[in-house]
């Protein structure tokens, strides 16, 4: 990471407006977007001191609510504990995660987790902790607090331990999990703030796709988060960031469900630019999005340009499986009357793609979505 950004990245927390691009440098400054209410001229400082152990304050939402523990820290004798945690439903988890950070033999899974901890080396043994913090805080889990997370992870880096970049993204995505009302309070986004600045005071590259992704997801769930969204989305095309497909797609779907279609369509686009061609998961996330969206005229012009550009796409999409009823489910809100104007031999564009879907399925009459 450029040491010029590094020293200079935690400088201001003032709200980036479009002109002031002498702060595009600093790039966290736009996390008091995610503030209630800020003015963007309003600008402080903030210390640059490593934080400390006794530092207070208090994941992954943006993959359904769920913080997927990194493999590169889950220790050998845990790893297998961590990866049938997170198969588990959030109620789940927090019935297996018991009353709390003190409670170490009330299920199986408690036992077994500490068991393999007295075995465990001090370094293994404070990773684990912070793995098992996020876990419980990102299923919100009420006897796991931001504090402890914060403070757990705290210890694992003022001892010296080998917390990776992986590890450091999950605890700030816990951090930014939405509490039991909704909501993420400006304490958790302060505390979220002071884990990227340590992460990028070590020299951890913080100006990438995957945490703007996780602050694009928090300013949505803020209390007005219209215009929160909308300075994300411009300092995100301001700095060009890495182009990261996993990333790219979340995002992308982010930007469809909050309504920033422009978001959406820059990010499509430039899919295969990147060298990350559309798939057929890509298609059915498309026609499926505007399916759930219930706009006619949205669904009509998506039909129009992207069912032809499916066959010219590297390698070509085939018409088949979820994404030809997702096309179908398309066609039926962007005319209603679709299946009538083909029986009447109507030749419209939509009408062709209705009786091609038509000849590769045996449906006699348009299937509804369910209800989400």
């Amino acid at each position: 990471m450029n040491r010029a950004l590094s020293r200079g990245l935690w400088c201001h927390r003032g709200v980036l407006c479009a002109p002031t691009y002498c702060h595009v440098i600093r790039p966290f400054t736009s996390l008091s977007c995610l503030r209630t209410e800020q003015p963007s001229s309003e600008v402080s400082t903030v210390s640059l001191k490593q934080p400390a152990s006794d530092s207070s304050p208090h994941g992954p939402w943006y993959l359904q609510g769920e913080t997927a523990v990194p493999k590169s820290q889950q220790t050998s004798p845990t790893n297998a504990l961590f990866e049938h945690l997170s198969q588990l439903s959030d109620e789940k988890v927090r019935s297996e995660l018991g009353e709390g950070p003190e409670d170490r033999d009330s299920t199986l899974f408690l036992r077994l987790f500490h068991n393999q901890l007295s075995i465990s080396s001090a370094e293994e043994k404070a990773i684990a902790q912070v793995n098992l913090f996020c876990s419980a805080v990102s299923r919100q889990h009420p006897g796991y607090t931001k504090q402890g997370l914060y403070t757990a992870f705290l210890e694992c880096s003022c001892l010296g331990y080998s917390v990776s970049d992986d590890l450091g993204f999950s605890v700030v995505s816990a951090l930014l999990t939405p509490r039991s009302g909704g909501q993420v309070p400006d304490s958790d986004k302060d505390i979220a703030l002071r884990v990227l600045e340590h992460l990028s005071l070590r020299g951890t590259d913080v100006v990438n796709m995957k945490v703007f992704n996780m602050i694009y997801q928090a300013a949505a769930i803020s209390p007005s988060p219209t215009g929160a969204l909308s300075r994300v989305s411009r300092l995100i095309d301001t700095l060009d960031l890495p182009f990261d497909p996993l990333q790219a797609r979340s995002l992308m779907v982010s930007h469809f469900q909050h309504g920033d279609y422009n978001g959406f369509w820059k990010l499509w686009r430039k899919l295969p630019l990147n060298g990350s061609p559309r798939t057929v998961a890509d298609y059915e996330m498309l026609f499926r999005l505007h399916a759930d969206l219930g706009d006619k005229l949205r669904a009509r012009d998506c039909l129009s340009t992207w069912v032809p550009m499916m066959s010219r796409e590297q390698p070509p999409i085939p018409l088949r499986g979820e994404l030809l009823v997702d096309i179908k489910h398309c066609l039926v809100l962007a005319d209603p009357h679709i299946a009538q104007k083909a029986a009447e031999g109507s030749t419209s564009i939509l009408v062709r793609f209705w009786n091609e879907c038509q000849s590769k399925t045996h449906w006699s009459k348009p299937a509804k979505r369910p209800c989400k």
